[in-house]
């Protein structure tokens, strides 16, 4: 399983910030279940059904789950793990009882973000969809996977970016598209939480890493990674002066269900790591970490990223006062990465 040594040394170290009885005979509903967001929140609820004995019902929508399967297949044949086969765009005819919804289906793909009215269209329509899945199904609390982007361009002199910062994307540029189509999100649910009297809230999630980020997509952690496994050097293909933040696979999974189960009605919170790092420092630590062998190559080419941002860093203080923490430092996380990808031990 991707994540078993990881999440053993969460759970055998750390106290949960929630009360894991809450989940017992609950069936949650997840879209975008097989991306590196849901393999690690598969991950978790696979290790508290198993380790913590919580009976905790799982449903997956995914257009090919085979695929999924096929490459992680200690997903197979569990009683807990239903599969829905269909698409968030279209309208789904769905009826099952569900407790609560997880919501994270976008395609992150170089490919979908050149795409600008598709993706528009796809988190839109997706969103209402599942909204109205979720009424049909009487869904108690329903979590909404929005990003950091939703914020607009960080301007470099504000440190961190707080739930109340005032600032969006351009909407006379193009590239804002994602950060806009997850505001517009974010107001569906508003609406429908006001308009239905059901309970939902938002995730802002930033960026991440560990065992399952992708390493051949338009995020460097990634690429660092595949370059380092891979490659003649580690390529930086942009001045590297940029200023990110990274948090884990496995902490992210857990602050996810984490507002799912204690978010406050309709509140936005960011997730992601307050550490700050330049994206040429990453480039060297990684190099000292796993591939001291090689060099660091500048191909400086144009940045076609939805947070292309020269700043992109979350306050976390709101996430903090829920019990989250980041527990898994970025050394952590390019070492479980390298090793995973490379088929070793993580840890």
């Amino acid at each position: 399983m991707i994540s078993s040594a990881d999440l053993s040394r969460y759970f055998s170290t750390y106290e949960f910030p929630i009360n894991l009885q809450h989940l017992d005979n609950k069936i949650i509903f997840i879209t975008g279940g097989t991306g590196f967001f849901g393999i690690w929140l598969l991950s978790l609820f696979k290790y508290i059904n198993e380790e913590f004995g919580v009976n905790v019902k799982i449903s997956v929508l995914s257009r090919n789950p085979n695929i999924f399967l096929s490459r992680y297949n200690d997903f197979n044949d569990l009683d807990w793990l239903t599969w829905l086969i269909g698409d968030v765009r279209h309208h789904l005819d769905i009826d099952m009882d569900c407790d609560y919804v997880i919501h994270g289906a976008t395609d992150t793909s170089i490919d979908s973000h050149r795409n600008y009215y598709n993706m528009f269209e796809t988190i839109i329509s997706g969103t209402k969809n599942i909204l109205e899945v979720s009424l049909r199904n009487k869904a108690r609390r329903i979590l909404l996977i929005s990003s950091g982007a939703a914020y607009g361009e960080q301007p470099f002199s504000m440190e961190k970016l707080t739930e109340c910062t005032h600032i969006a994307p351009q909407t006379v540029d193009v590239r804002s598209v994602y950060g806009e189509a997850k505001r517009c999100m974010e107001m569906l649910g508003t609406m429908f939480s006001v308009q239905e009297d059901i309970h939902v809230n938002y995730a802002r999630c930033f960026t991440f890493m560990g065992p399952g980020i992708p390493l051949n997509g338009q995020f460097a952690f990634g690429n660092f990674i595949r370059d380092a496994l891979r490659g003649q050097y580690i390529h930086l293909n942009t001045s590297g002066n940029a200023i990110r933040s990274y948090l884990h696979g496995a902490d992210l999974a857990v602050w996810l269900l984490t507002i799912l189960l204690k978010g406050e009605k309709n509140e936005i919170y960011n997730v992601g790591s307050s550490n700050e790092i330049s994206i040429r420092q990453l480039a060297e630590m990684v190099k000292v970490s796993v591939a001291p062998e090689k060099g660091i190559k500048s191909l400086v080419r144009s940045d076609t990223s939805p947070t292309r941002f020269n700043r992109y860093v979350p306050c976390t203080k709101k996430i903090q006062n829920l019990g989250c923490i980041q527990h898994f430092s970025i050394i952590d996380g390019i070492k479980h990465t390298y090793n995973f990808a490379k088929g070793g031990p993580r840890v």
